[in-house]
């Protein structure tokens, strides 16, 4: 793990598919700005914390390739989950929702569901 995955200014975006299908012309602005380095078939498997605590920070993430299976992990100083350029959760109730139909969070970025 000796790179970052993250750098001060820069954006690692994670594409499950080979392509980016969403607007044209977002896609296109993504793929020009330098601060953003897009990896293609890969996903996010697990968020891992450098130490445990109350307000665990993020240490690393563990990637895989869609296509080859391929696991890996990199250092990373945040992350941030965003699918989709509309929101799609109708499977999820019981979320509270703002008007643009986007997940309500609270600074721990916790939903409204209590768990058990």
């Amino acid at each position: 793990m000796s790179e970052r995955f993250t750098q001060t200014g820069t954006v690692i975006l994670l594409h499950r598919r080979d392509k980016l299908r969403d607007q044209k012309a977002l896609a296109e602005r993504t793929l020009r700005n330098p601060n953003i380095t897009v990896r293609f078939n890969t996903r996010l498997t697990e968020i891992k914390s450098g130490a445990p605590g109350v307000y665990q920070k993020v240490a690393s993430v563990a990637l895989e390739n869609t296509i080859t299976g391929e696991k890996d992990e990199k250092a990373a100083d945040a992350v941030f989950i965003f699918v989709g350029s509309l929101p799609q959760i109708p499977a999820v109730e019981g979320l509270a929702l703002d008007e643009a139909g986007y997940i309500v969070t609270d600074q721990r970025m916790e939903t409204s569901i209590i768990r058990e």
